[in-house]
């Protein structure tokens, strides 16, 4: 053996004599002590159990919501007590049909008074504001944007003018 193999293992060990002391705190300061492991588990738990308050009271939320949803709801039975009652019964239905013809054609307008009319129901753009379909609402009785003043006046000057001849 020769003298540079023991000089070698001599300055190998005496950095490791050197190097032992920080091995050993590494070592201690790498492992966590049980009692900080302890807590670390502790917080750990705290939060599994925050965590499923969190997800009990959504499922809470959710089954409450639910419940209102289904209050709103109208239960199938209560709906088929409601639905005749709804609809007009036939002998009501025949009574009214009549009545609603004769009321259809008392508003229809013969066509040769619409063809002499078609002109004015070309509404000016200054007369199209709100006031304008008030009036227009209460002239004509009728919510239809496109009757307007000027029809009426029109309607009513040739019925004026017929009855007069």
């Amino acid at each position: 053996m020769s003298a540079t193999y023991f000089l070698t293992r001599r300055i190998k060990y005496s950095i490791e004599r050197i190097l032992s002391p920080i091995r050993y705190v590494e070592y201690w300061t790498h492992r966590i002590p049980y009692w900080i492991r302890r807590i670390e588990y502790l917080v750990r738990r705290i939060l599994y159990f925050t965590r499923s308050i969190q997800y009990s009271t959504e499922r809470i939320k959710y089954s409450i919501r639910r419940a209102e949803y289904s209050t709103q709801q109208i239960p199938y039975w209560i709906r088929r007590i409601e639905y005749p009652t709804r609809r007009i019964p036939y002998s009501i239905r025949r009574i009214q049909y009549p009545t609603e013809r004769i009321k259809h054609s008392t508003q229809q307008i013969p066509y040769w008074i619409q063809r002499i009319e078609y002109p004015t129901q070309q509404i000016p753009y200054s007369f199209r504001g709100e006031q304008f379909w008030k009036a227009d609402r209460m002239l004509n009785k009728r919510d239809n944007p496109s009757d307007g003043i000027h029809r009426f006046i029109v309607r009513s000057y040739i019925i004026n003018l017929l009855l007069t001849l």
